[in-house]
């Protein structure tokens, strides 16, 4: 272990927590960010970067708007630390925003400061130092302006060019300078031999650390493709001194990675086109049913049909609703719901919302009741929706209804479950981007939630920034992603290369190794029984994923899992001592650079067992015990005088030893 990493790990056990007083320990990382108004969350740094590596540390982002009121932390003990990511910050007012960083500095929080600082021609020059100065940093009053002559003199391994080498030619930036003794610079840039034109691009201090403008990451001119400069996982650890703290692990379960499969009912009653069905008007639900859950009955699924490809009052019938029943029937099948009228654009149908505003795409709808009394507006008849939907739904025979799209839907695909088995878990659908009381609306049906924002990371999209986090808080809900992209994204939006699915397994394998990021998800539609290619590619995912060494569950329980990780508390009861609170279905915990710790289990209480793999401690909690107790102990072995597990592809629950 490095000197200055055994340091951070004294430093967090005696900072966090008084010795002898229990203590929740922080896991909110308030995220600062210069958003334009209504634009999305999810188009952020914070978001669409930042975020997935906070969670893989056991971190969670609550971010802010710089242009608006910041939070006063004050009282609050959950936080951990501070991001400030801003695009521009041109439109953020300089003193208001100092005034706050410099409370939070004193509040003793870690600030990390990546890309550009507020100020303009009217701002004091004085003002940026006043942040700097709070993370042990100063600006020497210099822009290096013109940066061909410079050159890098100091290259941290650990912490840059990570997934992408240095910029070429390298970007200008400001004269950055350490005033704290013991500060780390990762990347330090001088000009030809002159040690005075020194610069710190990218630096850490006790206080925090910065990144300059440019140096984190590349990004093309279309802003789509991106790759880490910097390592996000090493600078956040040391920044936010997570060495030795337990993480909430969604991505395994019993020691091993977790498997789930989600299909979502788009193209249920296709006519296939595959070689063994063509011409015999062999719907394409029926195709995933014999030629995948038929065959795969290890491997759990789950089903979610749009209602109203079952139900004949919209554009079901017999041989659809036979169908479900035979998916459910089988005792490996899930059942979900993709709502009633499968919703493209969430936000059409947010605030605001009237029957008149889909008065301009009825007659794109089939069986549309049009009330002859109702008004078109010029507002409604000018709307544009977001590409690639050119109807705000995919059936819009009676106006929306949250309440019928998810309870409805819930209740009429209900009726086609075998006894004892319900609906779980509502699959949304379209662009995802539900509004709060769709939320709202799942949790009073009691059922749990997923989709959105998913994953890759192969070979067309070969880095980190395209893993997307857990999921994310809305009031009292929690919105989950799913963990791996479906079909739809590898097929062109399913215009082209059909067997673009099988490229699944490229992504399944980088998130698993150096390190396991992500669950094994493998989701997709009912229209990938359609295309003979689309077929062939999912069951080469399949036949792939049957060979690892998994956990199967069902969806629901995977959501359940990811819903624990936003509500653990993780309570410091002394040194290497954590009782582990209020987690849900979570039962996995992960010690990263783990290699020379060990659980003790004369000390601990309500642990399965423990797994050492890819450098990283895993311990397996007991479902049945509300309240475990994780205790480790420093030592490259230990002899343990019980049986414990290793890893299982069963889940085990109420160990008893006698």
């Amino acid at each position: 272990m490095k000197p200055f990493l055994a340091a951070l790990i004294c430093l967090v056990t005696a900072s966090v927590v008084q010795a002898g007083s229990p203590q929740t320990e922080p896991r909110v990382i308030i995220g600062v960010h210069d958003l334009e108004p209504n634009t999305p969350l999810h188009t952020t740094y914070l978001a669409s970067m930042a975020e997935f590596p906070l969670n893989h540390l056991g971190l969670e982002l609550e971010a802010h708007n710089a242009r608006a009121a910041l939070p006063d932390l004050g009282h609050r003990q959950d936080v951990r630390g501070i991001m400030i990511w801003f695009a521009g910050a041109e439109k953020v007012r300089p003193e208001p925003f100092y005034d706050w960083v410099e409370r939070a500095a004193a509040k003793g929080l870690p600030i990390l400061v990546m890309g550009p600082l507020p100020g303009n021609d009217a701002t004091p020059s004085t003002s940026p130092n006043r942040l700097l100065n709070a993370i042990g940093l100063h600006n020497r009053g210099g822009y290096r302006a013109i940066a061909y002559d410079l050159a890098p003199v100091l290259k941290d391994k650990d912490i840059v060019e990570f997934e992408r080498g240095l910029p070429q030619p390298l970007i200008p930036l400001e004269m950055i300078s350490a005033t704290e003794p013991g500060a780390r610079p990762h990347l330090v840039l001088q000009r030809n031999a002159d040690t005075k034109a020194q610069t710190m691009a990218v630096v850490s201090t006790s206080k925090g650390a910065y990144v300059a403008p440019g140096y984190s990451h590349f990004e093309d001119r279309s802003g789509a493709w991106k790759a880490w400069i910097i390592n996000p996982f090493a600078l956040f650890r040391d920044t936010y001194r997570t060495q030795m703290l337990p993480m909430a692990d969604t991505s395994t379960e019993m020691g091993r990675r977790i498997y789930y499969s989600h299909i979502d009912g788009d193209g249920w009653n296709s006519i296939s086109e595959v070689d063994a069905y063509a011409k015999q008007g062999v719907p394409a639900a029926e195709v995933i049913l014999r030629d995948v859950a038929m065959r795969f009955p290890d491997l759990p699924l789950t089903v979610a049909p749009i209602a109203a490809d079952l139900d004949p009052d919209w554009v079901g019938n017999a041989r659809a609703q036979d169908i479900a029943r035979a998916f459910f029937a089988l005792p490996h099948v899930e059942a979900g719901s993709h709502t009633y009228t499968h919703p493209f654009e969430w936000g059409f149908f947010g605030p605001g919302y009237t029957g008149s505003s889909e008065l301009p795409f009825l007659k794109r709808y089939i069986k549309a009741k049009v009330d002859p009394k109702a008004h078109l507006d010029a507002k409604a008849a000018n709307r544009k929706l977001i590409f690639p939907y050119d109807v705000p739904r995919a059936y819009g025979a009676i106006p929306f209804d949250i309440n019928f799209e998810v309870s409805g839907s819930i209740s009429y695909i209900s009726q086609f479950l075998p006894a004892g088995k319900r609906l779980s878990i509502m699959q949304w659908s379209g662009d995802t981007l539900v509004f709060p009381e769709a939320l709202n609306a799942a949790a009073r049906a009691n059922v749990l939630n997923i989709n959105g924002r998913a994953s890759r990371f192969d070979g067309d999209f070969p880095s980190y920034t395209n893993v997307m986090p857990v999921g994310e808080r809305s009031g009292k809900n929690v919105r989950i992603y799913a963990s791996h992209a479906n079909e739809n994204e590898y097929t062109a939006l399913w215009q082209g290369r059909y067997f673009g699915f099988r490229y699944l397994v490229k992504s399944l394998q980088n998130t698993e190794t150096p390190r396991r990021v992500k669950p094994a998800n493998v989701y997709y539609h009912m229209y990938s029984g359609e295309k003979q290619a689309s077929l062939r590619a999912l069951l080469e995912v399949l036949n792939y994923v049957q060979a690892q060494e998994i956990t199967p569950v069902t969806t629901s329980h995977y959501a359940a899992i990811a819903r624990g990780f936003f509500a653990v508390s993780l309570v410091r009861e002394g040194h290497l001592r954590w009782r582990i609170r209020d987690r849900g279905a979570l039962n996995t915990l992960r010690f990263d650079d783990a290699n020379a710790v060990q659980v003790d289990y004369e000390k601990s209480s309500g642990i399965v067992g423990h797994r050492h793999t890819q450098g990283s401690l895993y311990v397996t909690l007991d479902a049945a015990v509300q309240e475990p107790l994780i205790a480790l102990i420093n030592a490259v072995a230990l002899v343990v005088r019980r049986p414990v597990l290793s890893h299982s592809r069963w889940r085990l629950t109420d160990a008893q030893h006698t």
